[in-house]
């Protein structure tokens, strides 16, 4: 081969090589910003960007690779320099492959932190609303205690009006507990925040674009409204509230 060839040779080689190591760095970039952000949509969006940077350099070295077997099996005198780009391809390989692994490990990571930090929420709220629960309960046998020992210390009162006043907070109580306990059966398993009432979304109504639908305001009985009630010829005068000719 001549000295143009090879020239040209190690041009190329030296080319591959900056854009390998370019968008070795930029995985490297992307990478990290992975590890920095807690967006799902985001993840989703450099995780995607990241896998076309890796395919577009394995492209690069396999075009690399297949340049250096070419002159290899050409150029004997270019051996030595093909066994360092070769063991730089591997080295970058080495990298990259560490580089996904601390990857999925940061990712692993913060999955686990994310659910243990839904757990704590999920236990937080539902301990709240059983201790709401349990504070209704408590002050329904203690204002029930109450009427009782008002009762036994003041006999004179009615026994009526007792009656009246333990029923009307037998009724409010049974009230709040019976919600609260609704509320409690209703929540959803994975977000406590979140109502789950068990309804079968695939028998809804498929909504069809195409379909003509009748518009409710446009009803016979419907009141007209300013200009709408004018005939024609004549236009809305909002000074008088009526319709009025065009020499008016």
């Amino acid at each position: 081969m001549t000295n143009q060839a090879t020239q040209n040779y190690q041009n190329r080689n030296t080319e591959l090589s900056k854009y390998i190591d370019k968008l070795l760095q930029a995985e490297q970039e992307l990478i990290q910003q992975i590890g920095d952000t807690t967006d799902p949509k985001e993840q989703a969006r450099l995780s995607k960007n990241l896998i076309l940077i890796q395919d577009t350099r394995a492209d690069l070295i396999n075009v690399l690779s297949s340049i250096n077997t070419y002159y290899t099996q050409n150029l004997m005198g270019s051996s030595n320099t093909l066994e360092q780009q070769t063991n730089a391809v591997a080295i970058m390989d080495r990298e990259m492959a560490q580089a996904q692994k601390r990857l999925a490990y940061i990712n692993e990571q913060k999955q686990n932190k994310l659910r243990v930090v839904e757990i704590n929420q999920y236990y937080s709220a539902s301990y709240a609303e059983w201790s709401r629960l349990v504070k209704i309960i408590i002050i329904t046998i203690v204002v029930f205690g109450l009427f009782f020992t008002i009762n036994n210390f003041f006999p004179f009162i009615p026994s009526s009006v007792y009656s009246l006043l333990m029923l009307m907070t037998g009724v409010v109580s049974l009230y709040y507990i019976v919600a609260t306990m609704i509320s409690i059966s209703s929540r959803d398993n994975m977000v406590y925040d979140e109502y789950n009432w068990k309804y079968d979304t695939n028998s809804l109504p498929k909504f069809d674009p195409n379909a003509s639908y009748t518009n409710p305001f446009a009803s016979a009985f419907m009141t007209c409204i300013g200009q709408y009630c004018c005939q024609t010829g004549t236009t809305w005068n909002s000074n008088i509230g009526k319709c009025v000719g065009a020499s008016n």
